[in-house]
């Protein structure tokens, strides 16, 4: 006689199920904004003073968080030809380290006034995607967006990219 009992999951895949739960339930996601100018950001929120602040916040950011690759081919592999530079180019405060940065292309903001979920740098990848300087997607086009709480906190570090494949950090430093 055959047993009716139901046959234990394989432990990987049920690891996996288990995982993919979990990181399912634990993610809180909150409304953000992804703008390439001011006057996207105010044409959304109809509030120039903190579209302005927030683009200014963003932008001293970049200079400290963007992703840093070893050699622009790579950088533009990411980002697509004719957006990055050297650190000079770029506003790097690491001018003349050799390496090389996407320039700045937009910003990401909350819309929640949640301590410590200000604005920071976003990085049109080559493929459509706008990116967190730690390589979150965080939306595939500007204006209204839902990201992981997460990623919605500035990075005050730069994520360095000796090799390509992208945002796959090797090195995490302090930028600067």
């Amino acid at each position: 006689m055959e047993s009716t009992k139901p046959k234990p999951l394989p432990l990987a895949i049920a690891v996996a199920i288990a995982a993919a739960h979990l990181s399912g339930c634990s993610e809180e996601r909150i409304d953000a904004g992804l703008y390439e100018s001011i006057e996207g950001c105010v044409a959304d929120l109809n509030e120039r003073k903190y579209c302005e602040d927030a683009f200014a916040d963003a932008k001293a950011q970049h200079a400290e968080v963007a992703p840093q690759f070893a050699n622009l081919a790579d950088c533009e592999a990411e980002f697509g030809a004719g957006k990055c530079g050297s650190g000079e180019q770029t506003g790097s405060s690491e001018a003349g380290g050799g390496y090389f940065f996407p320039f700045f292309m937009g910003y990401m903001l909350a819309r929640t006034m949640t301590p410590g979920l200000g604005a920071q740098p976003v990085y049109k990848s080559g493929k459509g995607a706008w990116k967190t300087p730690g390589g979150t997607v965080a939306g595939l086009s500007t204006g209204a967006t839902s990201v992981a709480k997460n990623s919605m906190t500035p990075a005050r570090s730069r994520t360095k990219v000796t090799s390509r494949g992208g945002f796959s950090s090797t090195r995490a430093g302090s930028g600067g």
